[in-house]
């Protein structure tokens, strides 16, 4: 059970993520430049990171995880990476292009 109750809390913190994420995404689309922008391109980093770490965390700790919770975790982590993926683009199926390549 102890390791559901973190399991539950994993999740927790990767809806954070993508939380902060979106709220990247917000500041991108509003336009800004300079410290705005660099400020919107380490929320995005720091929403990736809350979304990956705490399930690496729980599968690298030393406690065996149940089944059940380790079906539930997999699937917050492709609902989460989903997610990400929608709200860069929630009315065309698009995913970011680098701007290194010019491609748009």
């Amino acid at each position: 059970m102890a390791y559901a109750n973190r399991a539950a809390r994993a999740v927790v913190v990767m809806a954070a993520g993508v939380l902060v994420i979106a709220a990247a995404y917000a500041v991108g689309r509003a336009g800004t430049t300079g410290a705005g922008h660099e400020a919107a391109v380490a929320g995005y980093w720091l929403g990736e990171a809350l979304i990956f770490a705490p399930p690496t965390a729980l599968v690298l700790s030393a406690a065996e995880p149940g089944e059940r919770s380790a079906a539930w975790l997999a699937v917050a982590l492709a609902m989460a990476t989903y997610l990400v993926k929608y709200l860069y683009s929630p009315v065309a199926f698009e995913f970011p292009t680098s701007s290194c390549t010019g491609a748009r």
